[in-house]
């Protein structure tokens, strides 16, 4: 015999077996005095509950797939807040840094009083300058300004 051949004589045999098998169900099912329409309401139950067991077994799965989902969800909107509270840091942080050079390179003249408290005289530098300690001396780009008109400007 070819191997196609012993293919089909095994599910011939399997089929055959299988009917036996319902043979046998309705041989009990007989033995139990049921009637056939009894019989066939029995096995309309046993579907029955075999449907709803399946139907609520693809509820769970389904809920299950959803608080992954969720779950999912909720930890791709904790990184696009994470994202954007650190865009916000980082501009925040270059606005700062950008004001702070603002105020280093603006220097006020001031005249002491009779107090020996400074007063502001009006007159504005911004720009490149030397240090050492609180003094400074202009170097470089920048520009001289008195009560907000730019006096000078340039090097």
């Amino acid at each position: 015999m070819s191997e196609a051949q012993k293919r089909l004589y095994k599910t011939l045999l399997k089929n055959i077996d299988d009917g036996e098998e319902e043979d046998d169900e309705l041989a009990k099912l007989s033995s139990q005095k049921m009637t056939p329409a009894e019989i066939y309401e029995r096995r309309l139950r046993i579907e029955r509950k075999n449907e709803e067991m399946l139907r609520a077994k693809a509820e769970r799965n389904l809920a299950r797939k959803q608080e992954k989902e969720e779950f999912k969800k909720k930890i791709r909107e904790e990184k696009t807040r994470k994202r954007e509270m650190e865009q916000r840091k980082k501009i925040k942080e270059e606005a700062d840094k950008r004001i702070m050079e603002v105020e280093l390179k603006t220097h006020q003249f001031f005249r002491l009083n009779a107090y020996g408290k400074p007063q502001n005289t009006g007159v504005v530098y911004f720009g490149d300058c030397l240090r050492d300690g609180d003094a400074w001396i202009p170097h470089g780009e920048g520009e001289y300004r008195v009560s907000g008109e730019v006096l000078y400007e340039g090097e």
